[in-house]
């Protein structure tokens, strides 16, 4: 099914975005959407905030196809308060900015198991971007194809807050607690 231009007649009002894609928040706690074709809307295909949802899924045909959105493909906690998401098996591409932005913490984009992964392409900013301004932990980024965005793949810094620029890591309240590469603190050398 085709969700483009949803109204406040179609569906409840804590579930639309006038004149954009899905909103989810206020009185929904859970929401679950899969198996759609999230397109062309004017704003952000897909906005959560207050609620816990799961966008696609790894069974088949439970991915959705977000693109070509005059926002962000998805817009995780817009305005800052809590909720988790698990997005797994979509397509996000072709959306005017970040294919996904993260504003919250303990958010799943992908995964280890098999019909997790995402396909994050062809968004004109990063990828995933981790909003600086609001800083979260504990988001797991994973097994996804992300290429061909106008910004990084995966942007720790998206508001700016560090000056766009890698900084060493540190313990600050930076996303990710700072870290923006992994450190090997052990290593092992197999014979073949």
């Amino acid at each position: 099914r085709l969700v483009s231009d949803w109204s406040s007649d179609v569906c409840s009002s804590d579930l639309t975005n006038a004149g954009g894609g899905i909103m989810v928040g206020g009185g929904i706690v859970t929401v679950t959407i899969q198996g759609d074709d999230i397109e062309g809307n004017t704003v952000d295909g897909i906005t959560v905030y207050e609620a816990d949802a799961t966008i696609g899924g790894t069974a088949p045909g439970s991915g959705n196809t977000i693109a070509n959105n005059g926002g962000a493909g998805i817009n995780l906690g817009a305005s800052g308060v809590s909720g988790s998401a698990l997005i797994q098996q979509n397509t996000i591409q072709g959306n005017v900015g970040a294919g996904v932005i993260i504003n919250t913490s303990n958010n799943t984009i992908g995964g280890t198991t098999a019909g997790a992964a995402n396909i994050i392409a062809s968004n004109t900013g990063a990828g995933v971007a981790l909003e600086a301004d609001n800083p979260s932990t504990g988001n797991l980024i994973s097994g996804n194809s992300i290429f061909g965005n106008g910004a990084l793949g995966i942007d720790l810094d998206a508001g700016g807050m560090y000056g766009g620029v890698p900084l060493p890591n540190d313990s600050g309240i930076a996303n990710n607690g700072g870290q923006n590469y992994p450190v090997l603190t052990t290593g092992a050398v197999t014979l073949a």
